[in-house]
């Protein structure tokens, strides 16, 4: 067995090898090496490192075992590869109706992962004792209501990644001694629950997912279920390329550099505080998303550190995978919250409803009825006022916040002078294979670069043969290819666009 650090770029063939001493203190993630790749494994891995349609190409793998739920399975699949990046941890809960079959999607995602601890329940004592270090790895629990007692250690746990307990024990002559018990590493995490309600510190540090769980969906499920015995069907196991991609060690855990982050600074939501958490989860999809493409991504060296530079694209997909879940979040309520409130805002010749009425209306049970009425309330999205001596509701003048859009020629603008204040300090730039393919912004910030004639070479470490070309402005043009994957256009959330 082989182990690699994937930032310092050293192996050994021992995890606890000295070599590995500051790696560790410095919280490196440090992976197992798939055993014995040979010529056609290493070609097809790096074949699937430069294909653009990466993210399409596990949504289509991870189709044969989850049916539908594309954005959220996709987004799920990004969030956990994010334990094999030191400090970019993210954590997942699945919301769904119990037989919607989230367990199914979490299930069918941890296939593709080999540092996982998955389990069906766990107490309170298990994160303070386990001595595990969670660095580099995937926490996965069935369901949320199987940690209850483990709540407050797991919070602290997903925020600071070390855990550290005060506790008295009898040593071995019956005497009460006292002992700290610590565990590091911050691990990324995923969860399911059939609750509404999710502990509000705990709902603060993950991504709220949820399933389809619309009548298209249930059929295309039961297709899925039937079709299982037939002639056809064979068992789904992960793509071998797909998840050999992420246990070879050929992703490697450099920094990002995001050129683009003052303007999304600016432009990010600010009317909820719970935005602040918002930003960083979305900052940290965009780079995980530059992780995943890295062998497609421009890197530069400055500094004697090496950086990955984050595409126009990555943003692209970040919000086209994200924006959803961090929209919910953002306003703090599920789908069945929101639907309560369209309902009141197209019944625009009636300005009071009663619960009864919502419950018809909507054929949502009672009792699920009061709950997210009693939440649309604390959250002040709906008003509990008293008419004609009964208790009724309407809607309130708060916002939801609907589409997330950024876009502009702000973007291209920051990216450059945000380069040129650095370009000082560039000691290397490296081309990727695709790069006179990029256009839109990510072509004009090829262009600047190519201009350090000196600095830049190809991956092979070779000099380009480069032309002098201008810098421009153009417009973003939606352009597509041959196989209509989507190269550039302003950011937007339409599905459409990038199918």
């Amino acid at each position: 067995m082989k182990y690699q650090c994937t930032y310092c770029d050293v192996s050994a063939t021992s995890y606890d090898d000295p070599i590995f001493v500051h790696c560790k203190e410095n919280h490196h993630t440090i992976m197992k090496m798939a055993e014995s790749l040979d010529t056609v494994d290493k070609t097809n891995i790096m074949n699937f490192a430069h294909n653009p349609n990466i993210l399409q190409i596990w949504n289509d793998d991870l189709s044969k075992s989850h049916v539908g739920d594309d954005k959220n399975k996709v987004l799920a699949g990004i969030l956990l590869v994010s334990s094999k990046r030191n400090g970019h941890e993210q954590a997942v809960i699945i919301q769904k109706q119990s037989s919607a079959g989230g367990s199914n999607l979490q299930n069918s995602i941890l296939e593709y992962f080999d540092d996982k601890i998955k389990l069906t329940r766990m107490t309170g004592a298990y994160l303070d004792r386990s001595g595990i270090d969670y660095t580099g790895k995937i926490l996965a629990i069935g369901e949320m209501s199987g940690f209850d007692s483990a709540s407050s250690s797991l919070r602290q746990k997903l925020s600071e990644g070390k855990t550290e307990l005060a506790t008295t024990d009898k040593n071995e002559k019956g005497k009460i001694i006292t002992e700290i018990l610590r565990t590091e590493g911050r691990p990324s995490f995923i969860t399911t629950t059939t609750s509404l309600e999710i502990h509000p510190e705990l709902e603060n540090r993950c991504w709220i997912l949820s399933v389809d769980e619309t009548q298209n969906q249930t059929r295309a499920v039961n297709r899925h279920q039937f079709a299982k015995d037939t002639f056809e069907y064979t068992d789904w196991t992960p793509s071998p390329e797909i998840k050999s991609f992420f246990s070879s060690g050929i992703l490697k855990d450099h920094r990002v550099v995001n050129p683009f982050a003052h303007v999304l600074g600016e432009q990010f939501p600010c009317d909820n505080v719970t935005a602040r958490r918002d930003s960083k989860r979305f900052a940290d999809l965009t780079t995980t998303i530059t992780y995943l493409y890295q062998h497609q991504r421009i890197k530069i060296i400055t500094r004697n550190q090496t950086f990955f530079l984050v595409s126009y694209r990555d943003l692209e997909l970040a919000l086209y995978y994200g924006e959803n879940a961090l929209k919910n979040t953002l306003n703090k309520l599920d789908k069945k919250a929101e639907s309560v409130l369209e309902y009141m805002k197209a019944s625009k010749d009636k300005e009071f409803f009663t619960r009864n009425d919502l419950c018809s209306a909507l054929e949502i049970p009672y009792e699920t009825m009061k709950r997210l009425l009693t939440k649309l309330v604390g959250r002040s999205f709906v008003e509990l006022v008293e008419e004609d001596r009964v208790w009724k509701y309407k809607l309130s003048n708060k916002v939801m916040i609907g589409e997330l859009s950024f876009g502009g020629a702000d973007f291209e603008k920051s990216a450059l002078e945000y380069l040129e204040k650095h370009a000082l300090n560039f000691e290397q730039i490296i081309m990727p294979p695709n790069y006179k393919k990029m256009i839109g912004i990510d072509k004009v910030i090829v262009d600047y670069l190519l201009s350090f004639n000196e600095l830049v070479t190809g991956q092979n470490g070779e000099g380009l043969d480069i032309e002098s070309t201008p810098i421009t402005t153009s417009p973003l043009v939606l352009v597509t290819d041959t196989n209509n994957t989507l190269e550039s256009k302003p950011i937007t959330n339409k599905e459409n666009d990038l199918e």
